[in-house]
This record gives structure tokens, C-alpha cells and sequence, in this order.
């Protein structure tokens, strides 16, 4: 499945901040420094040290406000949104498009030496949540089972009773919101039952969750 990319800069925060002060005066490829709209956030301390760079549009992207950050207590910064200035939220292209381009505005800075920029992601699998026993319970049970009706039928409720034990067992960190996508975009189910199931995948593993508690 698609996912949201990733971009952080690492290296000695004397480098990281030539950097960024760097291209906060130079030109490249339509990027620049919004040093307005930085002057709109809260003067609460929590928010010092973000910078914000935008882009115009191209025929290959849209015009967007890219947020950087400090990573407390990890001496890093990373990219922590990219927000379109007209339109809709941005989809995962879209997003991606304007992250890559400014890793390689990046890269092309005279002051990038000494700095890592790593740009990551842009896929979600689930076998990052899920070990190989947990997802073949999963892709059995979706595979096999009447997509009208979910898990109502008695041998598709025990594949799914195998998929959601599999999980609590192992502590997967799956959420439910990467299991509908997958639901709907990778295996074709019903919105509505996709939803039902993911009801079913919350309260079950809560209540197993409970059951070990008070055993």
C-alpha cells in the first residue's frame, strides 16, 4: 500500500543548522523560506526552531508549505507535514512528490556536506506489524471467506479467531486504521463490512487484552 514518505537530516546540529540557514537564502527550483507563516505560530517555546519552506507549483507538483522540526532529545530534524496552499489534503503522490523535491533541494545546497538526508517510506506492507504466522492467518482468512457477510460464517469466524489470537499473542502493533486500508485497498472488501470487521478487530483484542489482565 502507499504511504506517506519520510525525510530527516542527521548529523552534528552545527551542520544541520548551516544547512538550514543555508537555504534559507538561496533559490532553488521554486523552493523558499516562509518566514510569514513561522511568525504565525504560538510564541510558547514549543514550537522554536521549526522552519517552513514552500514551494510554487509545477506540472509535476502542487504548490505546498512544508514543515521542519527538531526532533527533541534525538538531535535531528524531520519533515512533520506538507500542507497544500489550495485544494484538498494532499494524497500520497502528491506528497511524496513535494518531500523527494525537497530532499533534492537539499542535497543540492553548498552546504549540505556532513549532513545525511534520509528519505524513506512511501509503502506500508504488513509484515512490518505482523509476523509471517499472524498474516498468513490474515490473508487466509480474507481470501477464503464471503465478503457479504465477513465472519458470520462459522468456518470464516475460526480463521478470523486465528488471525485475531495470532495477533494478540505476538503484541502485534497493527492499528486499525492500516488494517481497513488494507482491507479495502488491497484486498477489494466491502466498506461495510471491511468496517465491520474492524469494530470486531477492536473490541476483540481488548477484550483479550482485558483477559490477560485479570487472569
Amino acid at each position: 500500500m502507499k504511504d506517506y514518505k519520510e525525510l530527516k537530516l542527521t548529523g552534528t546540529p552545527e551542520c544541520q543548522s548551516r544547512l538550514l540557514s543555508g537555504i534559507s537564502t538561496e533559490s532553488f527550483d521554486g523552493w523558499k523560506r516562509n518566514r510569514a507563516l513561522e511568525e504565525t505560530l504560538p510564541a510558547d517555546g514549543l514550537n522554536s526552531g521549526f522552519y517552513c519552506f514552500t514551494c510554487d507549483e509545477r506540472p509535476s507538483r502542487r504548490s505546498a508549505n512544508l514543515w521542519l522540526a527538531p526532533k527533541r532529545g534525538a538531535e535531528y530534524y524531520y519533515v512533520t507535514n506538507i500542507i497544500p496552499n489550495q485544494g484538498d489534503r494532499l494524497n500520497y503522490d502528491d506528497y511524496n512528490v513535494i518531500l523527494s523535491s525537497f530532499a533534492i533541494r537539499l542535497r543540492a545546497s553548498q552546504f549540505s556536506n556532513n549532513v545525511q538526508i534520509i528519505e524513506e517510506g512511501g509503502t506500508l506492507v504488513l509484515d512490518a506489524f505482523l509476523s509471517q504466522e499472524a498474516l498468513t492467518c490474515l490473508q487466509r482468512f480474507s481470501r477464503t471467506a464471503n465478503k457479504a457477510t465477513g465472519s458470520s460464517h462459522h468456518l470464516d469466524k475460526e480463521r478470523w479467531f486465528a488471525f485475531i489470537v495470532a495477533a494478540h499473542v505476538e503484541s502485534s502493533s497493527l492499528n486499525s486504521s492500516d488494517l481497513l486500508r488494507w482491507l479495502l485497498e488491497e484486498e477489494l472488501w466491502p466498506e461495510d463490512q471491511a468496517t465491520e470487521l474492524i469494530i470486531e478487530y477492536e473490541q476483540q483484542r481488548s477484550l483479550l487484552e482485558y483477559y490477560d489482565k485479570t487472569r
